[in-house]
């Protein structure tokens, strides 16, 4: 995690709030590492049922990014965890997918205190 966080969160569009590695198990989402994400957020995370309406089951089943612009929009997407996204501190939110050999098992989640300091139009997909 310290390797992924010091290469990851410098470079991605000058730096991230913060880094956060979830996997999905048994229907159930994981947390394997973070940076800058409060102890008691990764806790109340970790071992969180994955819900229908969910970034992370959205990022996994699609394999695409998923990307949250403000915490207004992350309330009206996903209300159920918008606990989770204000107690980061974090107003903009991307999850990446992760793949291997072709199935997705995972999220990497950036989160930035602002979308345009989030990644540029060309980075996006969405």
């Amino acid at each position: 995690m310290d390797a992924l966080a010091h290469n990851v969160l410098p470079a991605v569009a000058g730096g991230s709030h913060f880094l956060l590695v979830h996997v999905v198990e048994d229907g159930r989402v994981r947390a394997l590492g973070s940076r800058g994400v409060p102890g008691d957020v990764l806790h109340q995370v970790d071992g969180r049922p994955l819900l229908e309406r969910d970034p992370v089951r959205e990022a996994v089943v699609s394999g695409e990014p998923v990307f949250v612009r403000s915490v207004r929009k992350y309330r009206t997407r996903y209300p159920e965890l918008i606990h989770f996204a204000e107690a980061t501190g974090a107003e903009a939110v991307v999850h990446l997918p992760l793949t291997a050999t072709g199935h997705t098992f995972g999220v990497c989640v950036l989160g930035y205190e602002r979308w345009d300091a989030a990644l540029t139009g060309e980075e996006t997909t969405s």
